[in-house]
């Protein structure tokens, strides 16, 4: 129990300080300076560039940054401490345990108070926008396979986890037999994993649905044969 006590909160540690160096880089972004090109460049743009290069790192981020450090450097060392003995008239686990607990919750109030941390949306946007799955059909399948259904079970938890998620799904078919068949395939199969989705409490505005009928890129009629699943963020 201590051991994922400890292991929980190095791992908050560790994605704190992802999303302060996302956020910094964002800022560093949005504070390049642009020099315009010119063929003989002045020595106004010249000084530009010489401090666009000595500019020194945000204060405010090297001191989260520090704080984060020394905050996952004490909780290694708690976690390496657990199996051992206390000493009388030493703090106890707990105790230790609670006082760090609270360090993280400082930290975490001072690096919102500061906008140090990405918002919700900028955190979630990162996570999923190249999240992708798909579920694959037999030949002139429309019912969700043993896979399929795994698929969405995922699908759902997320959707579930997250209040700002809704789904995308776009449903395919081979080339075999009639296209305009094939089309109403497609949005049978894109159908099915919209109905699993609602079926387990998603709500059905929450699902955006499209169908494409026969996909002539596909590689094989295997793989086209498929709803993809992508995510989207709202604001």
């Amino acid at each position: 129990m201590r051991d994922r006590k400890i292991e929980r909160m190095r791992y908050e540690i560790l994605q704190l300080k992802e999303n302060l160096e996302e956020k910094n880089f964002q800022n560093e972004r949005t504070n390049v300076v642009v020099v315009p090109s010119t063929s003989s460049p002045t020595k106004e743009n010249a000084r530009s560039l010489e401090n666009a290069e000595k500019a020194e790192p945000n204060s405010e981020y090297l001191s989260l940054k520090v704080q984060l450090d020394s905050l996952y450097a004490f909780a290694k060392a708690e976690k390496e401490m657990v199996d051992i003995p206390q000493n009388n008239g030493s703090p106890s686990y707990d105790e230790e345990f609670s006082a760090l607990q609270q360090k993280l919750i400082d930290l975490k109030n001072e690096m919102a108070a500061k906008n140090a941390l990405p918002s919700d949306y900028e955190t979630l946007n990162a996570r999923f926008k190249n999240y992708n799955r798909a579920v694959y059909f037999e030949n002139n399948a429309k019912l969700l396979n043993t896979k399929g259904v795994q698929v969405v079970e995922e699908i759902f938890s997320l959707l579930n986890m997250y209040e700002n998620l809704d789904v995308v799904i776009k449903g395919f078919a081979s080339d075999k037999g009639n296209p305009r068949y094939n089309e109403n395939l497609s949005m049978q199969r894109t159908e099915a994993v919209k109905k699993a989705l609602v079926r387990r409490g998603i709500h059905p505005t929450r699902v955006l649905t499209q169908y494409h009928g026969i996909d002539y890129n596909a590689s094989n009629a295997e793989s086209a044969r498929r709803v993809e699943i992508a995510m989207l963020v709202r604001k």
